[in-house]
């Protein structure tokens, strides 16, 4: 018998209060997305330490890469979410994506849209126009963003 490589979790197996059927249905997303799109490869990535730029592009065209941003940026909140997106869906976001099992993919491609893009919408560019162009090419996966933080005595 083979042994799967991540456990289901109790929360997907029992009714639940918080996890309504868009929660359900994006994880579906997510997971499909996961096992076609990155499980074949992710060792591969991870011996070359670099993933294919491309990867983002077809995360996003999948509903999952601006899943988390709000349509007016370019983003593509979860299907049936609309209004009632919360934070069990950035849950499931986080969940699924983590079955890729590569903490190198997840810090490299999936999560500095989160640190670099949120600081600059809420105090970077003042300028309408200028913030729909950096969060649209950002967040469609056609640019990156990363997070830069010097202080005197430390930084990143």
């Amino acid at each position: 018998m083979d042994t799967p490589l991540v456990w289901e979790p109790l929360w997907h197996k029992y009714p639940s209060p918080y996890y309504k059927q868009s929660h359900h249905d994006f994880r579906d997303k997510i997971r499909a997305f996961v096992n076609r799109e990155i499980l074949p490869f992710i060792h591969k990535w991870d011996e070359k330490g670099e993933y294919p730029s491309e990867l983002r592009t077809k995360a996003y065209k999948a509903g999952i890469y601006g899943a988390l941003w709000p349509s007016k940026y370019g983003g593509t909140p979860p299907t049936g979410s609309d209004h009632t997106w919360d934070a069990f869906h950035a849950l499931v976001w986080h969940d699924e994506l983590a079955r890729c099992a590569s903490g190198g993919l997840m810090a490299s491609c999936f999560l500095p849209l989160g640190w670099g893009l949120l600081p600059v919408i809420k105090y970077g560019i003042q300028d309408a126009h200028k913030q729909q162009r950096v969060c649209r090419e950002c967040i469609s996966g056609e640019k990156t963003i990363a997070l830069a933080v010097s202080e005197p005595m430390a930084g990143s």
